[in-house]
């Protein structure tokens, strides 16, 4: 994921047009990203296919995920 994927990720979520289905989806992946960084869920093999960055550890994948997280969900 580059960062401005992580811009257009951030301004979809933002959208104030979204619909109730949407809104839905929208929390439930944020529930599930903040899962993923509390237990340091994903490995640097998944993140690296997802974003093609390279993490030497897991607790390096929470910390990138933390700053997605921190910039699409102001």
């Amino acid at each position: 994921m580059e960062w401005y994927e992580v811009d257009e990720l951030s301004a979809f979520v933002n959208n104030l047009a979204l619909s109730e289905d949407q809104r839905l989806l929208v929390s439930e992946f944020k529930q599930q990203l903040s899962e993923s960084i509390e237990t340091e869920f994903i490995t640097p093999e998944q993140f690296h296919e997802l974003t093609a960055n390279e993490c030497e550890s897991n607790q390096e994948v929470a910390a990138k995920l933390k700053a997605i997280k921190a910039e699409v969900f102001q």
